[in-house]
């Protein structure tokens, strides 16, 4: 898979949309600020680097120097500059709306950081990936909090909240109208609409449409955009700034050197994510409890009359629903669904997601999470978790090298079957190349960013241990991955690893170890052993 390199006219940042808006500030020639690396990538100058660091959670600053034909060295911090020749620092810019005063959005929470001003949110929620607004609330000790949000819910007066957009989300708009067309497949939801002028708010506010068409008086929200069709009356366009990108089939050239060389024996603690305080009730940060209501009828998942498309999503598994359970945070997003077999689904498409809880909140919502918290009773709550074929999927991530075949499929969720089906494959990544294709491989390569590829393995090739969990000394290299779903196929790339310890150390790590050393406590911390 050819390397994906940002594209800088004028040092200007060209967002794409699976990354926050940024721009670069004017390039610091000769400057160094020394200390605070996350991680280190190859390039060949100083302009490219600022894209590597608007890709990477927690980066703030890069610093270029011609080292082993050109390194970036990405930071969480800038600390103090000193004056280094040969030296180019480049800082990422990020922006977001006009601030509302008195505005709250309630639901659709990711996670929460601590900051004494509204401002300071903007750079929190455009390194937070899926975060698209933010509401700021004040706290009693002269601080405040941000509550980052996948989506706008319904606006309501806070007095002394503040709320903003990221400028990606409120530039959103939509294309002129196709006339007398349908898109097959690929549908999130839909809604009731006397006009098609009120779908493209509709799929703004919606986490991951792209797309909307609009047929019988509702609009149908769609993730991706399947084989276009003609339907007499239907009415079709897409957000602005989403364009369906062709990827060139995998020859990987970039990949990061890695991350600091020393490699401590005992896994660090975790970096701590803020130090919320007392929940507000109108932005919830964990499952709300539920809210009898009457429940809407169940809505068709596909288009009205169009023809299903050729290749189905096979539908997800997943266990006994438990009722009057509720699993405490780890909360990925939150979708609206009016019962709660739909949220498997919901669930099994979500980057990281474990399991689920459904609640009536708001008429029915499936509360996404990434992992079992404390569990606990709550009345009308229903519970499952996700059986897979396949791991989850790794976004933006491709393994070089090691291909046994290709299938052209239009959603990477559909490469699982292919994988399972070929005699050999541990692996598949999956690139929109010519409308969308599954690489098929042998082994994990070396891992690398790639904009818009999904990467994911087959069965448990990893064994999950016991949560909260370290295991020290055996390590034999760490690498960077902002959740434990990337740390398997990194150990398994890595002769020798045998288990993994995943923390937040410098927005997440992977260790790995060549053996199970003794264990203790680390809060937050997951382990998996490879089979």
């Amino acid at each position: 898979m050819v390397s994906l390199s940002s594209i800088f006219l004028g040092l200007a940042f060209v967002a794409t949309p699976s990354m926050a808006y940024a721009r670069c500030n004017a390039p610091e020639v000769d400057t160094d600020y020394p200390g605070n690396d996350i991680r280190k990538t190859s390039q060949v100058n100083a302009a490219d680097c600022c894209g590597d660091c608007a890709a990477t959670p927690g980066c703030v600053v890069s610093t270029w120097s011609s080292y082993r034909g050109g390194t970036c060295w990405l930071k969480k911090s800038k600390a103090t500059a000193v004056r280094a020749a040969n030296v180019t620092s480049v800082s990422v810019k990020f922006e977001c709306s006009a601030l509302e005063a008195d505005s709250d959005y309630a639901g659709n929470d990711i996670s929460s950081t601590s900051r004494a001003n509204a401002s300071d949110c903007c750079y929190d929620c455009n390194t937070t990936p899926s975060c698209q607004l933010y509401v700021w609330t004040p706290s009693s000790n002269g601080g405040g909090t941000c509550w980052l949000k996948s989506a706008k819910g319904t606006k309501v007066p806070r007095l002394g909240a503040v709320a903003a957009a990221t400028r990606m989300y409120s530039n959103r708009q939509c294309d002129a109208l196709l006339e007398n067309t349908d898109y097959a497949g690929h549908d999130i939801k839909s809604t009731t609409r006397s006009s098609v002028d009120q779908c493209c708010d509709d799929c703004k506010a919606t986490v991951g449409c792209r797309l909307f068409v609009w047929a019988a008086g509702k609009c149908w929200l769609k993730d991706a955009m399947g084989a276009a069709k003609p339907l007499a009356g239907a009415k079709a366009s897409r957000l602005s700034w989403w364009r369906p990108t062709t990827t060139a089939p995998p020859t990987s050239t970039q990949t990061p050197t890695g991350t600091p060389t020393a490699t401590p024996s005992a896994t660090p603690g975790a970096t701590p994510s803020g130090t919320p305080g007392a929940t507000p009730s109108a932005t919830p940060n964990s499952t709300p409890p539920s809210t009898p209501s009457s429940t809407p009828s169940s809505t068709p998942t596909s288009t009205p009359v169009a023809t299903p498309s050729t290749t189905p999503a096979a539908t997800a598994q997943c266990s006994v629903l438990s009722d009057n359970t509720d699993f405490a945070g780890n909360d990925i997003k939150a979708t609206q669904r009016a019962s709660a077999d739909l949220c498997c689904d919901d669930c099994d498409k979500t980057t990281g997601c474990k399991l689920y809880v459904w609640t009536n909140h708001n008429d029915g919502t499936c509360w996404l999470k990434s992992g079992f918290g404390q569990r606990s009773t709550a009345a009308g709550a229903k519970a499952g978790a996700v059986k897979r074929e396949c791991a989850a999927l790794s976004d933006s991530t491709d393994y070089a090298g090691n291909d046994i075949g290709s299938t052209q499929r239009a959603s990477a969720g559909l490469c699982c079957a292919d994988c399972n089906a070929t005699p050999g494959c541990k692996l598949y990544v999956w690139t929109n190349h010519n409308g969308g294709t599954c690489w098929l491989k042998s082994a994990y390569g070396k891992r690398s960013f790639a904009l818009g590829a999904m990467a994911a393995a087959t069965g448990n090739q990893c064994s999950p241990l016991a949560s909260n969990s370290d295991y020290a000394a055996g390590d034999i290299g760490s690498t960077q991955s902002s959740s434990d779903v990337n740390c398997c196929g990194d150990c398994q790339a890595t002769p020798g690893c045998k288990l993994y310890v995943w923390t937040k150390h410098d927005g997440g790590t992977c260790w790995l170890k060549r053996a199970i050393g003794p264990a203790s406590t680390k809060n937050g911390a997951t382990a998996g052993l490879v089979n």
